[in-house]
């Protein structure tokens, strides 16, 4: 399984769904599925806030170990 695969499952939503977020072509649905996000990921639900940068697959692997 690839990681979007790996987080999509864990949030109950398309793999497409996760790369679309990962590239910001669109985001979550709302509020909540960020705080799901936040802990699916354990990083700091203020840090998925920020538009500074977009989180690329080797970054999402970091933050699943």
């Amino acid at each position: 399984d690839s990681i979007k695969d790996i987080i999509a499952e864990k949030l109950f939503v398309s793999k497409e769904a996760v790369k679309n977020w990962q590239y910001g072509y669109n985001g979550p649905a709302d509020i909540e599925m960020v705080k799901r996000i936040a802990e699916v990921l354990k990083v700091d639900f203020y840090l998925l806030l920020s538009e500074d940068k977009e989180m690329n697959e080797s970054e999402f692997l970091y933050f699943l170990i």
